[in-house]
């Protein structure tokens, strides 16, 4: 379900505010489970020789919509080493906007980093988003 799914639920008022916190709650925790590989459940349908390629298309997904949805998504995706590559510069700024701890700073760049030996070309991208004032200003260093 998207932000605006969920917003038309809560304006349909045929849901109780416990009703909706469930929905979201239950959300975040299937776009973990899909971003950490615990997707059997949402891959039981699906053919065993299809498998990674429907996972890759559901960790794909989580950041092809808006920024901004997924600038929503749960700190745990962005610091989960199976979703480094997904990520995207304007998901982080968004998500940034949202707020980060320190800490949760420090283990995205760590997970980002992880690029610069698995993915090259996709890593130069950060290098080059480490260097704005946004990333500077919300305590990333410099990817070199």
């Amino acid at each position: 379900l998207s932000d605006k799914d969920i917003e038309n639920l809560e304006q349909s008022g045929k849901l109780g505010a416990n009703q909706i916190k469930k929905i979201k709650d239950a959300r975040d925790t299937a776009r973990t489970n899909i971003a950490t590989g615990s997707v059997d459940a949402y891959a039981e349908k699906v053919h065993p020789n299809e498998k990674a390629q429907f996972v890759i298309k559901r960790r794909e997904a989580l950041f092809k919509d808006s920024a901004q949805d997924a600038g929503k998504l749960p700190v745990e995706i962005y610091t989960e080493p199976k979703m480094a590559r997904y990520i995207t510069p304007s998901a982080l700024n968004q998500r940034i906007n949202n707020g980060l701890s320190s800490t949760e700073i420090s283990a995205i760049q760590a997970n980002i980093q992880n690029l610069k030996t698995i993915l090259p070309a996709e890593y130069r991208k950060w290098v080059k988003w480490s260097q704005t004032p946004a990333a500077r200003a919300s305590g990333f260093n410099d990817f070199v």
